[in-house]
């Protein structure tokens, strides 16, 4: 910006320096009578002011422009301050209505069958009231969860989802695409990484940052970890019903469960990581094992696996599980699951 106004306020100079040169080579000519040399320097002067004018109006235009961004960036243009507080304010009673609509919502489903929290949030998406329909989203989970109706839950975090995609722009698509590529690519890295670390047998850093899992390992977690990482059982021959992850392989895992269920029951569940970062995983999976816990009494343990090849989605379950485990221990447990 700056380099070209400095060029620009040089111009004139410029062709003044070249209109002496002309003038030179002019009168130094012997062969260009006198006549002809006046008429030819009053021309190469006539052109050189048009010239020099020209230059001139482009200087003072690109300097307006340039001093008008300058002080723009010195004193940007802002509402009065009235209007700033006007927006403010607004925006405050926005929120504080919205905080009064999610306390109303909540004490209202207490008090509703799960059935009932469903079609509140299918009918605010029919009307597209986005707003009402995002307190759903971020509060109807829990409720569901703890009203224990195992097919209500599933209804409606199949309408969130597709109601979260909906509202997906051609950018955000391509974002989550993106993000999946990416998770596929650490994926391939992990494997990767792990046949090198088992090949040449080394230790460090390989072996720390590519092999967290091994072929046949079971991640243990923590008691707080289990509470807090539910798998929700819908509905089929047995009754729906909560359980806790004990421990997770590439293949299974260990569930806690409140009631025991048979070998070769079959089994389709939801999970979710502690923290909700990756969403809920679906799988199905065959009760391998089911015994009473000798240590909780009224709990039960079973051993399951899954019925269909892991994806995407499940490895990324098991990293994040990984992550979220600062103290976690991996065993080799090939007897269970």
């Amino acid at each position: 910006m700056m380099d070209e106004l400095r060029e620009m306020a040089r111009a004139p100079v410029a062709i003044f320096d070249r209109f002496l040169g002309e003038l030179q080579r002019v009168t130094r000519d012997k062969t260009i009578s006198a006549p002809v040399g006046i008429e030819r320097l009053k021309d190469l002067q006539a052109s050189m002011v048009r010239e020099i004018e020209e230059s001139l109006q482009k200087f003072r235009s690109k300097v307006g422009e340039v001093e008008r961004r300058l002080h723009g960036i010195l004193r940007p243009a802002r509402p009065p301050l009235y209007e700033e507080i006007k927006q403010v304010t607004q925006r405050l009673q926005h929120l504080l209505g919205l905080a009064i609509q999610r306390e109303q919502l909540l004490r209202s489903w207490e008090d509703q069958p799960p059935e009932a929290v469903v079609e509140g949030y299918r009918a605010a998406l029919s009307r597209h009231e986005v707003e009402r329909a995002e307190l759903y989203e971020a509060e109807a989970e829990r409720v569901l969860l703890r009203k224990g109706n195992a097919a209500a839950l599933q209804t409606f975090l199949s309408l969130r989802i597709q109601a979260e995609e909906s509202r997906l722009d051609p950018v955000q698509k391509q974002a989550k695409a993106d993000l999946k590529e990416i998770e596929r690519l650490k994926h391939e890295v992990t494997l990767s990484t792990r046949v090198v670390a088992s090949t040449l047998k080394v230790s460090g850093g390989i072996a720390a940052a590519g092999a967290g899992w091994r072929s046949g390992g079971r991640l243990r977690l923590e008691p707080q970890r289990q509470s807090r990482t539910a798998v929700l059982i819908l509905p089929d021959a047995h009754p729906g019903m909560t359980a806790q992850l004990v421990d997770v392989s590439r293949t299974g895992m260990r569930l806690a469960l409140p009631q025991e269920l048979p070998p070769g029951a079959v089994l389709n569940f939801i999970v979710r990581t502690p923290d909700g970062r990756d969403g809920e995983v679906r799988m199905q999976a065959e009760v391998r094992w089911c015994r009473a816990d000798g240590r909780a009494p009224g709990r039960f343990l079973a051993g399951v696996r899954l019925l269909r090849r892991p994806d995407d989605q499940w490895f990324s379950l098991l990293r994040r599980l990984a992550e979220v485990q600062r103290d976690g221990v991996v065993v080799l447990d090939a007897n269970e699951a």
